[in-house]
């Protein structure tokens, strides 16, 4: 994914506002392609969640049959200090559609990423996930399950970097392809 070429998306910030308890904020966001020409659209969010808050971003891919469409989408979270995030992926794209991801996360001391995935790809699929646990007792953990089939490609990259003591990583990633379908998945726990 190309963060360059931008054409809007979320900007988030998930403070508390004085008095509030940070029990959580939710954001649904729905993907949906169809036959009209849509071009290649580039998205880019930017997340914060601050000190304490926590926040459930939902992503739901739909699709219209016959469509032919592209997605670039771009993903810069930021985890402050004891925030958590549960990230939920799921739907999916449709045959003929591409999607081309990249998303880098910064998880602070005693900040908690959770992530889910469970989709069927699209034509083409390609993710990249990066995650900085940058702070003591920083932790992620990331559940993938994909199947793809037909003649769809699903290219999976998840990389973990340690940058902190008492630091934790848990990736569990399973895929299912199906008839000429493709799947590559690789992940990588790095401490520095």
């Amino acid at each position: 994914a190309n963060l360059a070429w931008n054409q809007g998306g979320l900007l988030l910030d998930i403070d508390a506002e004085p008095g509030e308890d940070g029990d959580g904020d939710t954001i649904v966001i729905a993907y949906a392609s169809s036959t009209e020409p849509g071009g290649f659209p580039h998205v880019r969010h930017r997340i914060r969640v601050g000190a304490g808050q926590h926040l459930t971003l939902v992503e739901h891919f739909l699709h219209e049959a016959g469509s032919r469409q592209a997605l670039n989408l771009g993903h810069e979270i930021e985890l402050e200090a004891g925030a958590r995030l549960d990230w939920i992926r799921i739907g999916d794209a449709g045959d003929g559609n591409h999607l081309i991801g990249f998303a880098r996360l910064r998880v602070a001391e005693g900040a908690t990423l959770n992530a889910y995935e469970i989709s069927r790809g699209a034509g083409i699929y390609r993710q990249a996930t990066q995650v900085d646990l940058a702070g003591p007792g920083a932790s992620c953990h990331a559940a993938v399950v994909l199947a793809v089939d037909g003649k769809r490609h699903a290219d999976l990259n998840w990389r973990v970097d340690h940058r902190a003591r008492d630091t934790r990583a848990e990736l569990d990633i399973r895929g299912l392809a199906d008839g000429r379908g493709k799947l590559a998945c690789t992940g990588a726990l790095i401490v520095h």
